[in-house]
């Protein structure tokens, strides 16, 4: 054999044992290679279920997430809603502050003011507490004199009314007394005539000197004080004379008071009523005035 045939064949065994070796690896190896793609093909399969899990959870996850940032975002309002408000109220009160404060320094400048007003009429109280003490020493004098002057003016009230009662009664017991001194003259003249003296003329006024005659007449009408008698000027009346009024009753004649004519007519005259002494006159009263009385 030749050397080149010896070193193909040489060439031939050892590429024979190479290539066996190469398919037994192969073989060996594609066996392997079967059981890892199952096994990865089975961790893929059980992956991909587990991302869908995952996938799945997480939509939901976001779903909730997606209702929560609702319920974020109109809670978010409300509370922007609630600040705006609750703005408002904080510049309403700072406003309110402002004029607290404003009124406060104002009341404080009202009461200093009151405080220097206080202090002044503090002060003119002592001034007048000073010259209280005088003045009451003065009062209690002026009391002491007024009340010795109260007591002497009862006691010549009291002189008074008792004169006055006892000169209305004396007036009283005179005119009953000239009465009856009257009803006597008429009784012993046989009823004969008084000279009667001449009347003034109709719708003339009388001289102001009141009459020497007797005057009697009666009350036609009484407003108040001011009362109406039924003679004037043709009886002798003038203005200023002054008529008893009295009013005739079982026990004889009760004197009732003075009445002053001030106007003058005709036929009666009007006056003022004065120094009553039992009760109101009346219409129907009768009056007398005699010269001298």
């Amino acid at each position: 054999m030749s050397t080149l045939t010896k070193v193909f064949v040489v060439l031939n065994s050892i590429l024979s044992v190479v290539v066996s070796i190469l398919f037994v690896s192969t073989a060996a190896q594609w066996a392997n290679y079967k059981e890892i793609a199952d096994t990865t093909r089975a961790q893929r399969d059980a992956i991909a279920v587990k991302l869908q899990n995952t996938v799945n959870t997480s939509e939901a996850s976001l779903a909730l997430k997606d209702e929560e940032i609702r319920n974020l975002t109109q809670q978010i309002g409300q509370h922007t809603t609630t600040l705006a408000t609750r703005d408002a109220e904080l510049a309403k009160l700072r406003t309110e502050s402002a004029e607290t404060r404003n009124r406060a320094l104002a009341a404080e400048a009202g009461r200093e003011r009151l405080e220097n007003l206080l202090e002044v009429a503090t002060a003119e109280t002592a001034n007048l507490r000073a010259g209280n003490g005088d003045l009451l020493t003065r009062v209690n004098d002026l009391q002491s004199r007024n009340t010795a002057q109260n007591a002497r003016i009862l006691d010549l009230t009291s002189e008074l009314t008792i004169a006055n009662e006892n000169g209305r009664n004396l007036q009283e017991k005179l005119y009953s007394c000239e009465q009856g001194y009257r009803d006597l003259q008429t009784q012993f003249a046989g009823g004969a005539q008084v000279a009667q003296p001449v009347s003034a003329p109709l719708g003339t006024v009388s001289t102001s000197t009141p009459p020497s005659r007797r005057v009697t007449g009666r009350v036609i009408s009484v407003d108040g004080a001011y009362a109406t008698v039924d003679v004037g000027e043709t009886s002798g009346v003038v203005e200023g004379m002054t008529f008893m009024v009295y009013r005739q009753g079982g026990e004889g004649a009760s004197y009732l008071g003075d009445l002053v004519i001030k106007k003058v007519r005709p036929k009666e005259s009007g006056g003022v009523l004065e120094t009553l002494v039992r009760g109101d006159v009346r219409p129907g009263d009768s009056i007398v005035y005699e010269q001298g009385l």
